[in-house]
C-alpha cells in the first residue's frame, strides 16, 4: 500500500481533467456510503458521544493520526 505522500504526488502528476474527475468520483462514492437516516439537522441539542456514535465508520485509522511535525529550524545569533 503507498504512502499518503505517494499518492499525493502521483495524483499531482495527473492532467487537471482527470484530478476533477477523480475529486467527482470520490465525493460521489462518500455521499453513498452515507445511511439515508443520517441526522445531519444539529438544532436540537445532543450528547457529544451520540454525535461521535452517529458518524459512519470510514477509512483508516492512520488517514486521522496526527502527522509529525517539529517546526522549522532558526539559528540563534548572539
Amino acid at each position: 500500500m503507498r504512502s499518503l505522500p505517494q499518492l499525493e504526488q502521483e495524483i499531482l502528476q495527473l492532467p487537471v481533467e482527470l484530478r476533477i474527475s477523480l475529486i467527482q468520483t470520490l465525493a460521489n462514492s462518500l455521499a453513498q456510503s452515507f445511511p439515508p437516516s443520517l441526522k445531519t439537522d444539529f438544532s436540537q441539542q445532543e450528547d457529544f458521544k451520540t454525535a461521535l456514535l452517529a458518524m459512519p465508520n470510514v477509512g483508516e485509522d492512520s488517514d486521522f493520526a496526527r502527522m509529525s511535525d517539529n517546526g522549522r529550524e532558526i539559528e540563534l545569533s548572539a
